[in-house]
């Protein structure tokens, strides 16, 4: 009895059971099979069943679930009946042949008896599950292949099968009558696997290269030998990356010299190289994983260093951690440039992604449901230590702009940069693509870079640390220890005892910072050498002094300010944002979020502080105002009473917007304000604050 001799309105029934969305994702192409792209692992398989082989009954068919198909292919691998893969011409030469002989007609009996066979099989696999199972009945994921407002801060103090394999052989009709020869066992070959997956490996095309991480949990990627775009990137038979456009470092290379090559039969490296820049694409056998590292010896002519993935926004249309903030798809207008838009009567911006670079550890977009996909930028160490900024530096994480959702690492940038850009080997870094959600970054392990040739490496052999004890700083506040030199920056944090070890580091001559959160209160130097670890303690250096009153806390931050809680993630004019002011605090009974997080000339100064001395406390003084940012020189002026205090000298110029882009960190200055005696008086004062503008 012949399984291809069912009646042929078993097949319409077949279909109706399909979602007719995924019927263009199917094809047959002679002499060879290819799934382009179907949702789940569930679905594809009865695709396969019902479209391409036609053979056998619905209330089959459509018991092949998730759960239930492994049961349903055990029995059809050892079963007596065989499915088999036939080409669009031999489906031909049968369709003739059933009209020519009624005998392979199958009577319900026999459905009915293969309805009896399935039905034992229940048993069947939970011996099997006993035992350990039968690898063919354990079925996992098969490997498809498819071809200008001034302002002042305030802060503190105030696969498919390839052309190599499973062949399905074309024979003319007209000419030439099928055999049994040109078919090929179905279970072995197109579903499972154990017998199925694609192999790891590199190949090369005329005008790209093509890895297959060889997973189970299928990533095949494909690189412009031209450009080093990445074109494709096919995850579990999905295509992830936006096609009008590749992902790549900075804004494309333009041209590259790209050479691809298969090291140790466990890495895929594909390395790119311009003559100020070389890059590295590597795929590790049964990974679903990108790593990726950047060696320079210049800036970028764009003025900034960064990879964006851009991956294809249906597919991966949400952000994390900081959800819509960042998704500007849908949006009618811009309220600042181009690139703060309005959607909803809501501002978003791809800067309102940011993350401190001492916590950006791992960032992601992604899709949820039934069928939830993760592609996650993780950054383990030492992945910042040729970047800029220090740890508390911030800068775009990922922006769905609609056409597609771009998933960054940012290297350097102007984007409220405090120091020069440092050249050399930025990362190891790398998209890790998860069915399973966030992946931590201890699971992701880099340190096979030392065996693949990368330009700038410094295995941990060959790196340095520093521990010791971080003391002075109270247990309300963060303990953060940095080392920085021209060539690297390193940091951590300190335990709730002042206990720290520094990462890995290369070796060098540092200054190390001790942080109070993000308030400087100590520095000194500190020498690193490879292979041994140097005993480093640091102290705060801030003194007790007779204070009067403080408004906030010297953490360095605006945190408790008023819209200091909403400013990351929207700018200033957002309606969801509380009014600016111009307000006014008063000392013993205000709260903390009567004072502005930010001054804006000409838009809520002057802020106004209003207290009472007694006799005593009425003498010559100082006011200590403490900002994070300032934007074209904006620093505080002060009158006190009727004193008019002369503006402070400019700060350190920072050529770039902060504020309304989600930034608050500059370098963060202290301004002193000399009070001189006959000023304040016993009773009521009145302090009154502007925002100054100008270079001098």
């Amino acid at each position: 009895m012949s399984l291809s001799t069912l009646p042929p309105e078993l097949l319409t029934h077949i279909i109706n059971q399909v979602d007719a969305k995924d019927l263009s994702n199917l094809r047959l192409v002679s002499k060879n099979l290819q799934i382009v792209s179907t949702p789940t692992f569930g679905e594809r398989c009865l695709h396969n069943l019902a479209f391409m082989f036609s053979e056998y009954s619905l209330q089959h068919l459509v018991q092949m679930t998730e759960s239930g198909l492994g049961r349903y292919v055990k029995k059809i691998m050892f079963g007596t009946h065989v499915l088999k893969i036939k080409t669009e011409e031999e489906l031909a030469w049968e369709k003739w042949e059933m009209q020519e002989d009624e005998e392979d007609e199958m009577t319900e009996g026999e459905l009915e008896e293969l309805d009896r066979e399935m039905a034992g099989m229940d048993a069947e696999e939970d011996d099997d599950e006993e035992d350990g199972g039968d690898r063919i009945g354990h079925l996992e994921e098969p490997s498809f292949r498819t071809g200008h407002d001034f302002h002042t801060s305030i802060a503190q103090g105030t696969t498919g099968l390839d052309n190599n394999n499973a062949h399905v052989r074309s024979e003319d009709p007209e000419t030439t009558h099928p055999t049994h020869d040109s078919s090929i066992l179905l279970p072995a070959l197109t579903l499972f696997t154990p017998l199925a997956s694609a192999a790891f490996g590199l190949t090369s095309n005329t005008d790209s290269y093509v890895v297959d991480a060889g997973a189970s949990s299928t990533l095949v990627v494909t690189v412009n030998k031209k450009s080093c775009d990445i074109t494709s990137i096919l995850y579990r038979g999905e295509e992830l990356q936006y096609k009008s456009t590749g992902s790549h470092i900075s804004s494309g290379l333009g041209s590259a010299t790209v050479t691809g090559e298969v090291i140790a039969s466990q890495y895929a490296k594909i390395t790119c190289k311009t003559s100020t820049l070389t890059h590295y694409i590597v795929v590790k056998s049964g990974d679903s994983a990108l790593y990726m590292a950047t060696y320079t010896t210049a800036e970028p002519t764009i003025g900034e260093l960064r990879f964006i993935a851009r991956l294809n926004s249906k597919s991966l249309p949400l952000e994390y951690p900081f959800g819509a903030a960042s998704t500007i798809a849908g949006s009618t207008s811009t309220v600042e440039g181009s690139d703060v838009f309005v959607i909803n009567g809501e501002t978003r911006s791809k800067f309102y992604s940011s993350q401190r670079f001492i916590d950006d550890q791992v960032h992601c977009v992604y899709r949820d449901g039934s069928d939830p996909i993760h592609a996650c930028m993780v950054l383990p160490n030492p992945a910042y230590e040729a970047s800029s900024g220090g740890p508390f530096h911030r800068d775009i994480n990922s922006n769905n702009v609609g056409d597609y959702t771009g998933l960054y690492f940012y290297m350097n940038s102007g984007h409220v940069q405090t120091e020069s850009f440092r050249q050399g080997l930025h990362g190891p870094y790398a998209i890790v693509f998860s069915r399973s959600g966030i992946p931590a970054v201890s699971s992701v392990d880099t340190s096979f870079f030392s065996d693949i040739q990368v330009t700038g490496y410094v295995a941990d052999s060959g790196r340095g640390r520093v521990s010791g004890t971080a003391s002075g700083i109270g247990s309300s506040f963060q303990t953060v220890v940095h080392w920085y030199n021209t060539n690297n920056q390193y940091w951590t944090y300190a335990n709730s005892g002042g206990s720290f070890t520094s990462p890995p580091m290369r070796p060098g001559t540092y200054t190390m910072v001790l942080y109070q959160t993000e308030f400087k209160v100590a520095e000194t130097t500190v020498a690193v050498t490879a292979g041994s670890t140097a005993s480093k303690n640091i102290a705060s250096g801030v003194t007790a002094r007779k204070t009067i009153w403080t408004i906030g806390s010297w953490d360095g931050q605006p945190t408790g300010f008023l819209n200091a809680d909403k400013q990351l993630r929207m700018h200033p004019s957002d309606k969801r944002m509380s009014s600016w002011g111009p307000l006014t605090y008063t000392v013993g009974t205000s709260k903390l979020t009567d004072v502005p997080m930010a001054l804006f000339k000409g838009v809520n100064d002057p802020f106004t502080i209003k207290f009472t001395l007694s006799a005593a406390q009425a003498g010559a003084a100082t006011l200590r105002i403490g900002t994070t940012l300032a934007f074209a020189s904006g620093r505080p002026q002060a009158k006190i009473n009727s004193y008019s205090a002369a503006a402070p000298a400019a700060p350190v110029k920072i050529d770039s917007r902060g504020v309304t882009r989600g930034a608050y960190r500059g370098f963060g200055e202290v301004y002193d304000i000399k009070i001189p005696a006959g000023t304040l008086v016993a009773g009521a004062n009145i302090i009154t604050i502007t925002v100054a503008s100008g270079s001098s």
